[in-house]
């Protein structure tokens, strides 16, 4: 549905007001500041777990200040230790329901946790309390789309993208709405938008290029494909995409050597030896084809129920290997 990958959901500290709190004692409120500054250079230097101890250590001395509950929250869903995180978040929020951070921490910690509706319901109170906040709108879309709901799943990427326009990742995402629910024009204007912001991502090249094939517009598609390839040329799926759609253009000859490249990144893939089959076929080399198809079989029998279905291979159908193979 969208980033994570290399969008992971962000941790942000949001302005809030300041936290009511119950009252402590002055030498133990002290030692508690003290350990809350501590967890967070922890924290900042990378050592979550030093930083998850201080916190639990300041929550035990003031369990009513909100920033301990609220930093060892943010801490545990780092450490991607969701159901800690989500304790001490609800924690948090209930000592003080206008601690916009908080709620947008427990949205990720309820998203870690795969509390997809639950997540949607803490966003939601996180962009109402932060609403000039581009990640609480962010977070909210990608929840969103996670339940099927993509017209607000899109307005919630809008919002994100009135406030912050240059996000290459709420571009990409509102793409995914349009290409999911098949208005490839739409998601490849969002898509260019978010390759116009970070030309090396792939994956925004990818999904523009699924875009245009499904526009019809093949030889466009092609060359996203290309340039996914000049990001990962190792990526046996863009090699068989891009072969894909070379032979829909009729070019055999470039789509064969495109599944070649696949099946030398991945020689275990059915699917590759089948297309390969495909291209072979079409370029009347039977004997090849023939093997190609043999092989995938024996990676996966599912691909005989196939062989009968696909034009190309309807000359071989009556070849005693083949019939050997399907029988």
């Amino acid at each position: 549905m969208g980033k994570p990958g290399p969008y992971p959901l962000p941790f942000v500290r949001l302005p809030r007001k300041p936290a009511r709190s119950r009252r402590q004692g002055g030498g133990r409120r002290n030692d508690a500041s003290h350990l809350l500054r501590e967890g967070s250079s922890l924290r900042s230097s990378g050592d979550l777990e030093g930083a998850i101890d201080a916190f639990r250590k300041a929550t035990a001395l003031a369990p009513g200040e909100v920033a301990g509950w609220r930093q060892l929250g943010m801490s545990l869903v780092e450490a991607g230790r969701f159901g800690e995180a989500r304790k001490a978040l609800e924690e948090a929020v209930g000592l003080d329901p206008a601690d916009a951070a908080a709620w947008l921490s427990l949205g990720d910690a309820r998203v870690g946790g795969s509390e997809i509706q639950e997540a949607v319901t803490a966003y939601e109170r996180a962009a109402r309390l932060a609403p000039d906040e581009p990640r609480a709108w962010f977070n909210l879309g990608y929840a969103l789309c996670h339940t099927g709901r993509l017209e607000e799943a899109r307005s919630a990427y809008r919002e994100s993208l009135r406030l912050l326009p240059a996000d290459p990742a709420a571009w990409y995402n509102l793409g995914n709405t349009y290409l999911d629910s098949g208005e490839p024009g739409k998601a490849a204007a969002c898509y260019q938008e978010a390759g116009a912001l970070d030309e090396a991502d792939a994956d925004i090249w990818t999904n523009l290029a699924k875009a245009r094939a499904m526009e019809g517009r093949l030889s466009e598609a092609a060359r996203c494909y290309l340039r996914v390839l000049e990001l990962r040329p190792r990526s046996a799926p863009t090699w068989n995409a891009l072969g894909t759609v070379w032979s829909q253009l009729g070019d055999d000859e470039r789509s064969l050597e495109c599944f070649k490249s696949a099946i030398k990144i991945d020689e275990e893939a059915a699917i590759y030896l089948l297309n390969r089959a495909l291209a072979r076929s079409r370029l009347g080399d039977t004997e090849r084809a023939i093997r190609d198809l043999e092989k995938a079989v024996e990676l996966n029998p599912l691909v005989a129920e196939l062989i009968p279905t696909l034009g190309p291979l309807e000359h071989l159908l009556d070849t005693p290997r083949l019939r050997n193979l399907l029988s």
